[in-house]
């Protein structure tokens, strides 16, 4: 199997998180500086899936939580109330669609195969892993990340 931080990089990502995020919330997304993203903050929703082939390793993105509230009344129109729980289910939804998809090109004749999808609130679970992280923007100003994390 090969580490996903090596074989899963911006060539595959950003496409691949475009399309997504289209489909999924209507609007677009642009690269920017990782530097811009507070990957550390108390305020962030975040959601993980581990990546079990045909690349080996961890998948999170995470925005500000309440940018992802306010996203779960825009892709749901209302008929979930905009909540902390459903900003969580929402990112759950959102990091499974990408990391599946992202596999799929990855290597369009594997399997592919992913872990369930974790959520949480706050700071990400620090690792002493190899990963690689990219930071993005939405049409609407919201800050989107993205780290890949090598397997234990």
């Amino acid at each position: 199997m090969s580490n996903a931080v090596t074989s899963i990089g911006p060539a595959i990502i950003d496409p691949v998180l475009g399309e997504v995020m289209e489909a999924m919330t209507f609007a677009g997304v642009e690269r920017m500086d990782e530097g811009e993203i507070s990957w550390d903050d108390d305020a962030l929703v975040w959601a993980r899936v581990d990546l079990i082939a045909p690349a080996v390793g961890d998948f999170w993105m995470l925005t500000p939580k309440d940018a992802a509230i306010e996203l779960t009344d825009v892709v749901w129109a209302g008929e979930i109330d905009p909540t902390p729980d459903a900003a969580k289910m929402l990112m759950a939804e959102i990091v499974n669609a990408v990391a599946g998809q992202v596999l799929a090109v990855f290597d369009d004749k594997a399997e592919v195969h992913l872990g369930l999808p974790e959520t949480g609130l706050g700071t990400i679970r620090p690792c002493e892993f190899e990963e690689a992280r990219y930071a993005f923007i939405m049409d609407d100003g919201t800050p989107l990340g993205v780290l890949v994390r090598a397997a234990a």
